[in-house]
């Protein structure tokens, strides 16, 4: 799976980012649990039953919310494996050798990093 897909996957429909402590509602979908607690307050102020930001299935009161324990895991790890620049907003593919710093394409073709040695974080860490 590309991890563009992966990372739709992975995200909140509700805030558009990856999972953050996310929590299964009884038809299946998941969101982070700050989500749907925020959408329930907003559905509580203008006299609705909670319900399903996803499918609009709705509930009398609050159903018990069970963490998805497994789904925060995936989402870590995608996370560590995906970092970005926080110059560029690009993923860290490279380790600069000068500077041991993780850095994307931009800072090692025109950024700060440019000339300077690079490698593959994913070879940098085989060779540890």
């Amino acid at each position: 799976m590309a991890a563009a897909d992966l990372r739709a996957e992975l995200s909140c429909s509700v805030c558009r980012d990856i999972y953050t402590d996310p929590v299964t509602l009884p038809c299946g979908h998941n969101f982070c649990l700050i989500c749907i607690g925020k959408t329930w307050d907003w559905q509580e102020g203008i006299e609705e039953d909670p319900s399903c930001p996803q499918c609009k299935r709705s509930y009398k009161t609050c159903p018990e919310l069970p963490k998805n324990l497994r789904l925060r895991n995936i989402a870590e790890q995608f996370l560590s494996e995906n970092k970005k620049c926080s110059v560029h907003n690009m993923i860290l593919e490279y380790l600069c050798c000068e500077d041991g710093a993780p850095i994307c394409v931009s800072c090692c073709l025109a950024g700060g990093h440019r000339g300077h040695r690079v490698e593959l974080l994913s070879e940098a860490s085989e060779k540890k």
